[in-house]
């Protein structure tokens, strides 16, 4: 899996690096990996994550710049550079992703959700918001470091 993938890239960083710090490295490869798989289709991507997102939904310049913003966040933290507002982002990113995606649920709206990009035909459901829940919770976790 790709939080699989994230975790051993972690490792190494951590190991190459006695001074960085693990979350960092580990938030930093889950958002570059996630944003390249949104970047196979971004035209496909930003059409459908305007259908949960909310602020995508009122901004097709923020969808078509999302897998962009992750990867850009992703290689922030590896390189530990700005970490406190890099945090509170990408924290801001993924509440309004997950706030959008339990409104869809309870609307009961057939669709997909994105977060592994326009390869995978993930239906949306509670298990399809793990990726921003575990975002949410790894940035929670980075603010109280």
């Amino acid at each position: 899996t790709m939080y699989g993938v994230a975790l051993l890239l972690s490792f190494i960083t951590t190991k190459t690096n006695l001074n960085g710090h693990f979350m960092s490295y580990f938030m930093g490869w889950t958002l570059i990996l996630f944003g390249l798989l949104k970047l196979e289709d971004p035209k496909s991507f930003s059409i459908g994550f305007r259908r949960y997102d909310l602020f995508a939904e009122n901004s097709e310049l923020y969808a078509k710049a999302y897998p962009f913003l992750e990867v850009l966040l992703g290689v922030l933290f590896l390189f530990e550079i700005f970490l406190m507002p890099v945090t509170v982002i990408t924290l801001a990113v993924y509440l309004s992703t997950a706030l959008g995606l339990l409104i869809a649920l309870h609307k009961g709206e057939d669709m997909y959700c994105l977060c592994l990009g326009t390869r995978f035909q993930l239906p949306l459901s509670i298990i399809a918001m793990l990726e921003s829940l575990v975002m949410i919770g790894m940035a929670v976790w980075m603010l109280m470091m």
